[in-house]
C-alpha cells in the first residue's frame, strides 16, 4: 500500500494510466486484477483507488436534482392528486437528498483514503 501511495505522489499521471488501462478493458471488474500485475501494484490497491475515484467523479454531481429526478420517478409510477404528490414529495425530498449525499461521498465505507 505505500508503494502505491508514494508511486501515486510521484507521477501525478499514474491515475490517468489506470483509468485509460481500465477502460481498455470495457472498465471489466475481473481485469483490475491483470491491470495491477501489469503495473506492479496490488489488486486491491488498484481496486481502492477506482472505486474511491468513482466517488470522488459522482460527488460533484447535484444531488439535489438528482434527488428531485428520483422522487419525481417515483411519484409519477403512482396516480396521486397533484396536492398529494406535492405532500408526499415535501415529507421524502430531504431524505432522499441525504441518502444520495451519503451515497455519492461512499458514507460510511471503509475504502481507503489515497491522499495525492
Amino acid at each position: 500500500h505505500d508503494k502505491f501511495v508514494k508511486a501515486l505522489q510521484d507521477d501525478p499521471t499514474l491515475k490517468d494510466k489506470i483509468w485509460e488501462e481500465f477502460e481498455k478493458c470495457k472498465f471489466a471488474k475481473s481485469k483490475i486484477k491483470e491491470i495491477a500485475i501489469t503495473l506492479g501494484f496490488y489488486f486491491k490497491d488498484i481496486e481502492e483507488l477506482l472505486e474511491k475515484d468513482v466517488f470522488v467523479q459522482l460527488s460533484e454531481e447535484d444531488t439535489q436534482e438528482l434527488a428531485e429526478a428520483f422522487v419525481s420517478q417515483i411519484l409519477n409510477a403512482k396516480e396521486f392528486s397533484e396536492e398529494k404528490n406535492n405532500y408526499y414529495s415535501s415529507v421524502i425530498m430531504p431524505i432522499v437528498e441525504k441518502s444520495l449525499y451519503l451515497a455519492l461521498k461512499n458514507g460510511f465505507s471503509s475504502v481507503t483514503d489515497f491522499t495525492v
